[in-house]
C-alpha cells in the first residue's frame, strides 16, 4: 500500500508544532520519504515503488508538502497540480497543471513500475511547462 499523506508547506513544515507524518509513521511503514520539491517527484515514486515490490511486505509513506503537488494517480490517467503559497495572504496559487495517460498500472495496481515512473514524469513534466 502506497500512502501519500498532505504535508504542511515547505515554509511551515519545521514549524513547533506541526504534525509531522513522517516521524509519526516511520515506525509503522517500511519507507518514509518527503517530496522537497516538484523536480524530485519521478525519483521519490521510483524509489516508493521499489520498496513497495522489494523486500519485506509492508506500507510506504510519501509525504506531500500542499505547496509542492497534487499527484492524482488514476488507472486512466495522472494528474498533476503545481501550486505555490502567498507568503503574506497564505492563499494558494496554482501554477501548472499536468495531464499524462497512465501506463504500467492495472486495475489500481503498478505492474510495470518503470511505465508508472514515467507516466508521473510526464504528467509533472507538463504541469512544470505552464
Amino acid at each position: 500500500m502506497l500512502f501519500l499523506p498532505l504535508a504542511q508547506s515547505r515554509d511551515q513544515s519545521q514549524v513547533f508544532p506541526t504534525f509531522m507524518s513522517n516521524r509519526t509513521y516511520a515506525s509503522v511503514t517500511k519507507q518514509v520519504e518527503e517530496i522537497r520539491t516538484p523536480e524530485s517527484i519521478p525519483d521519490v515514486m521510483r524509489r516508493a515503488f521499489s520498496a513497495l515490490k522489494n523486500g519485506r511486505p509492508g506500507p510506504v509513506m510519501v509525504e506531500v508538502p500542499r505547496d509542492v503537488v497534487g499527484l492524482d494517480i488514476g488507472t486512466t490517467k495522472i494528474s498533476a497540480i503545481i501550486a505555490e503559497v502567498d507568503p503574506e495572504t497564505r492563499d494558494i496559487k496554482i501554477v501548472g497543471v499536468g495531464v499524462s495517460p497512465s501506463e504500467g498500472l492495472r486495475r489500481g495496481v503498478v505492474v510495470n513500475l518503470e511505465k508508472t515512473v514515467a507516466s508521473i514524469a510526464r504528467a509533472v513534466e507538463e504541469a512544470e511547462r505552464m
